[in-house]
């Protein structure tokens, strides 16, 4: 553990995962699974993004999904952000 990361608890990353099938969500998974490798002792989830009417069966890193065309999932995303104590959100947008 280095000093950057000596006070970090919990990281948060939002975009789409694995396994839904494109490059960001390759990029997300890969991006999350390296934190968790590199940090263990942190807490490491995702908030992933589903096309409108898909869904996936996502490992325990997924803790909440959004539906990309359901403007209320995304205040509960952000309620469930807020109430969850993340201090770091890494985004990731197409």
């Amino acid at each position: 553990m280095d000093q950057y990361s000596s006070n970090l608890r919990h990281v948060v990353f939002v975009g789409n995962h694995l396994p839904r099938r494109c490059g960001i969500a390759t990029f997300t998974s890969d991006l999350a699974t390296a934190v968790a490798r590199e940090l263990p002792e942190i807490k490491c989830e995702v908030v992933a993004m589903n096309e409108a009417g898909a869904s996936y069966a996502y490992g325990g890193r997924v803790r909440f999904q959004i539906a990309e065309n359901d403007p209320s999932a995304y205040r509960r995303a952000a309620d469930f952000l807020n109430v969850g104590g993340a201090e770091v959100l890494s985004l990731q947008h197409e």
